[in-house]
């Protein structure tokens, strides 16, 4: 089953490419996207078929910083419902709940994850990596503009986080980056994050419309009781990538998550021939070696992130799968990257 976005998001990446001056047309021509499905309701596009046009993009746009530009480049009304409701809710943090609540309304992935620290007195915003096709630099770069310059709006002054950090390779221009977002930019991060003020968050917002978002509310509840999303174990395997860096997953908690009994959930994934031990397995394993080819993450984080207590439970598990430790994984993986990067430059 393919994984779709909503097709009318994609006017954000019309908008960018037109703004630099762009033929939008061909780009999307070129990436076999039809322009008519975004001003189709509910039309969507495959995932896939969005990350061939934000890749095109990359090459056609020279700024390598283009997708920062997302943050006016968007309208509400992409988002359908959702857009408008976020824009009504009473506070910031009930804007990010309410994005987490129904934002597959326009993604059939999870898009993201409120957490609160309370003696650091802030609020986290992590944008959930997207499985099974990890976003590109540009994708990951749009997704967290947009989010704040939703929040910012939704404010009406330019709200600064207290730290952000993103899940992207280090561009050659961080100014740029430090700019926009209004503080110091940490790159090469496992996922990204934006992390406010408390106080930020709870701010009751004079644009707040309860009655409104209470009609809206109903309709995208609506919506999502007639929606056909992925199967069991799809549902399963984002379940796992989602709450994996909690430090303890299992069967039951993924079970809760997606509102099953432990019984009824081992009963579906064997109609569908698979447990959830495989796909445990499967998910680590994926994500492992994405992590691992990334020269900034250790071991020790990584065996974190992948719900791990103890490095070499994890040593263990990645060795029985490829034959390699993950140290020497590390190691050939960046070999490969700097012999790729050698034969580029010479080119």
């Amino acid at each position: 089953m393919l994984y779709t976005d909503l097709a009318s998001t994609q006017l954000v990446s019309w908008n960018i490419l037109t703004k630099y001056h762009v033929n939008p047309l061909a780009a999307f021509n070129k990436a076999k996207l039809d322009p008519s499905l975004m001003y189709r309701a509910n039309a969507r596009y495959s995932i896939a078929e969005i990350q061939s046009l934000w890749r095109e993009m990359e090459i056609l746009i020279p700024d390598p910083s283009f997708a920062l530009s997302t943050a006016t480049c968007w309208h509400p009304s992409y988002l359908g419902t959702l857009g408008h409701s976020l824009l009504m809710a009473p506070s910031l943090r009930a804007s990010l709940e309410m994005l987490n609540k129904y934002s597959r309304l326009v993604s059939e992935i999870f898009f993201g994850m409120l957490s609160e620290n309370k003696s650091r007195k802030t609020v986290t915003f992590v944008i959930l990596p997207r499985s099974p096709l990890a976003r590109l630099d540009s994708q990951e770069d749009s997704a967290v503009a947009w989010v704040l310059s939703m929040l910012r709006l939704n404010l009406q002054y330019c709200l600064a986080p207290v730290s952000v950090k993103l899940n992207r390779t280090t561009p050659i221009n961080c100014d740029e980056y430090n700019s926009f977002f209004g503080t110091l930019v940490q790159f090469n991060s496992p996922q990204s994050e934006l992390e406010f003020l408390s106080s930020d968050m709870n701010y009751l917002l004079p644009s707040g419309n309860p009655e409104l978002l209470k009609i809206c509310e109903q309709k995208m509840t609506h919506l999502l009781s007639q929606q056909k999303f992925a199967t069991i174990k799809e549902k399963v395997v984002n379940s796992i990538a989602k709450n994996l860096n909690t430090g303890y997953i299992s069967l039951e908690t993924v079970a809760l998550d997606l509102h099953f009994s432990t019984r009824t959930l081992q009963r579906l994934l064997k109609q569908e021939g698979t447990s959830f031990s495989k796909l445990l397995s499967v998910v680590r394993h994926d994500l492992a070696v994405n992590y691992l080819r990334n020269e900034d993450i250790r071991i020790q984080e990584i065996a974190a992130l992948l719900g791990y207590t103890e490095q070499s439970a994890f040593s263990q598990a990645f060795k029985k799968q490829t034959g390699l430790s993950p140290r020497d994984f590390k190691i050939q993986a960046g070999n490969l990257k700097n012999s790729e990067t050698h034969i580029v430059t010479d080119r």
